[in-house]
């Protein structure tokens, strides 16, 4: 979910400020994919979530680490620390940091991004861990209230609808809509698995006792042992993963079966709702701009050079078509995604003996 705050706080600032990649010549671009070139330089997007996701990482063991076998005990940073060290809480940021500066600085060694992109993505991701460290508590809790799901599909509708029209085409507010809906089906999902695993009787309340007894006799001397019971203590209805007690192999079949189910069950979502959007825009009269966003005949050129025009001192913006076929097809395939992600493909576990 952080990393959905960081895309669409990203995204909205680059095509509202439509700042350009560095000009290329005269500097030389090494990466020279046609998707993310396309976008505009700030702030970086890279540099976000280099900083955000190892800093969470870090903090997220930190604040647990003070926590029981049941869940209880101070959740806090302090007493994480307290709890393991200075040391091994120092290590753990140094190469957080080490990973941030290494991305940032592999970006402007590219040609993708200038200093100010990569300070900006920097600064901006300071700012962004800083607030989530306060409300993803909360966040993380609302999501398994009766009207979590609900409210987070409203909430997705309406961050898509708000996002600004750009000078030139790029594909941003695509990537803002996939990590969008891929965290309502996420939550979605991992609100139905909640409620499955623990309902009395079910399979998936049997599999969960089956292994919170297996992990009680091992938190003591095995620290990831311990943090999945910690987790399952906090969140009743979550079914812990252990190696000692699933094995190397069907660790790597479910691995294996969790992602062949999630690219065939997104392909499907994706070519069939557009297939079907498309027989009802057209029975409706609506134009199918499925294609609208194809830039190939840009191809090499900087944004906010392609379509600006000096000339007449103004400049036109790009109008996204936010209710076409293909943004609501791409909607509804990441929703399909995450849920598949958190709740089908989990729960099908015991039944397939993995």
């Amino acid at each position: 979910m952080l990393m959905c705050v960081d895309i669409y706080v990203c995204n909205f600032i680059k095509d509202i400020l439509c700042l350009p990649r560095p000009i290329s010549p005269p500097v030389v671009r090494l990466d020279s994919g046609q998707g993310y070139s396309r976008e505009y330089g700030f702030p970086s997007a890279h540099s976000i979530n280099a900083l955000n996701m190892p800093l969470y990482a870090v903090l997220y063991w930190v604040a647990h680490a003070s926590l029981s076998i049941d869940g209880s005990g101070e959740y806090s940073l302090s007493a994480g620390v307290d709890s393991l060290g200075w040391l091994p809480v120092g290590l753990a940021t140094l190469a957080s940091l080490t990973f941030t500066l290494t991305i940032g600085a592999s970006r402007i060694y590219t040609g993708m991004h200038s200093l100010t992109d990569v300070a900006g993505g920097l600064i901006l991701g300071m700012v962004i861990s800083y607030f989530w460290q306060f409300a993803y508590p909360a966040v993380d809790a609302f999501v398994f209230s009766a009207a979590g799901p609900a409210v987070f599909l409203l909430v997705a509708i309406a961050l898509a609808g708000m996002h600004p029209n750009p000078i030139d085409p790029t594909p941003s507010f695509a990537d803002t809509v996939s990590f969008l809906f891929t965290v309502v089906g996420v939550n979605a999902g991992s609100h139905m698995y909640h409620n499955l695993a623990q309902v009395p009787g079910s399979v998936l309340a049997g599999e969960r006792d089956v292994l919170l007894s297996f992990l009680a006799h091992r938190h003591s001397s095995h620290p990831l042992s311990w943090m999945a019971s910690a987790l399952a203590g906090m969140w009743p209805g979550t079914v812990p993963f252990s190696m000692e007690y699933h094995g190397l192999m069907k660790a790597l079949l479910r691995v294996i079966y969790g992602l062949a189910v999630v690219f065939i069950s997104r392909a499907l979502a994706r070519e069939g709702s557009k297939i079907l959007l498309r027989l009802v825009y057209r029975s409706l009269g609506l134009p199918d701009d499925s294609r609208q966003t194809d830039t190939s005949q840009d191809k090499g050129k900087v944004p906010s050079v392609v379509r600006a025009t000096a000339a007449a001192g103004s400049v036109s913006f790009y109008k996204i078509s936010r209710l076409g076929v293909d943004s609501v097809s791409r909607a509804f395939a990441y929703t399909v995604m995450g849920w598949f992600i958190t709740c089908f493909i989990p729960a099908s576990f015991p039944y397939i003996g993995l």
